[in-house]
């Protein structure tokens, strides 16, 4: 059996973004399969002045996507740096449907998955929830990861054969220029030229591109000198960096979002 058919549902459904005023949403569905619970997170452009709002928001998206989707979820928070809000000391927030008494049970902490009624957490229940999501089936997915493979293995395999190709032409070659004045002609000739270009690096004569290299070359040596004399700049340094890249991701996000909504009246919740 492949990776792909243990770890995923047959199904694999394609998660759902929303534009909020001040956030939006992601809708991760149940598709692997030791997941049993969706995951929802919120993420901050603008975050709430105080927790106790926050929660509010947490809350109320929890009832409306367990409206929209009946099954386990997970409501996580996060700022526009892509870090996440710790509320309730950092506890988690879940939630999911009482089968029995028909409500909502929400809980700040972990839920087993003996306290989600088993139904809830079989194929063909997700997948008559989830029954008008676009999806691919674990089939595709599984091709589609053999092709990737067997295509990586087709580029090794012409590498290795451009490279004896070449090696054996060389040999050709050197042969050849044995017995062909010709050939032999063309062989000094570029030596000549090898030669002559070697003599101008050992005079210090450098062209452009060699110039850019030189000068690439030895800011990565600096570089690496001052990141070796001091790694927890370093370390500090790659992370800004990191965040930099989340909070523009973040905001390329709201703004699509903004752009597909933009004649939408934005979500709002009526208590």
């Amino acid at each position: 059996m492949s990776y792909i058919r243990k770890t995923w549902r047959e199904y694999i459904y394609e998660e759902i973004q929303e534009d909020r005023e001040t956030y939006y949403v992601e809708y991760h569905p149940i598709n692997l399969k030791s997941y049993y619970f969706a995951h929802l997170n919120l993420v901050f452009i603008n975050i709430p002045k105080t927790t106790e709002e926050i929660i509010d928001i947490k809350e109320k998206e929890l009832t409306e996507w367990l409206k929209r989707f009946p099954l386990p979820i997970m409501v996580t928070s996060f700022d526009r740096k892509g870090d996440k809000i710790s509320i309730n000391d950092n506890k988690v927030f879940m939630g999911y449907i009482n089968n029995e008494k028909g409500t909502i049970v929400k809980k700040w902490g972990s839920i087993s998955v003996e306290e989600i009624p088993e139904e809830q957490l079989s194929d063909q229940f997700i997948k008559k929830v989830y029954g008008d999501l676009p999806f691919i089936h674990r089939k595709e997915k599984d091709q589609s990861s053999k092709m990737k493979a067997s295509e990586m293995k087709k580029i090794k395999n012409l590498v290795d054969f451009t490279f004896y190709t070449w090696l054996f032409l060389s040999i050709i070659i050197a042969f050849i220029g044995w017995q062909s004045y010709w050939v032999g002609a063309l062989a000094f000739g570029y030596s000549v030229y090898k030669t002559l270009d070697r003599a101008l690096k050992m005079l210090g004569v450098k062209n452009k591109r060699q110039i850019e290299k030189d000068e690439k070359e030895r800011k990565m040596r600096h570089y690496y000198h001052h990141c070796e004399r001091n790694p927890l700049g370093f370390a500090k340094l790659r992370a800004e960096n990191f965040e930099k890249d989340e909070e523009q991701q973040i905001h390329k996000t709201k703004e699509r979002l903004n752009s597909i909504n933009f004649k939408k009246e934005p979500t709002t919740f009526v208590d």
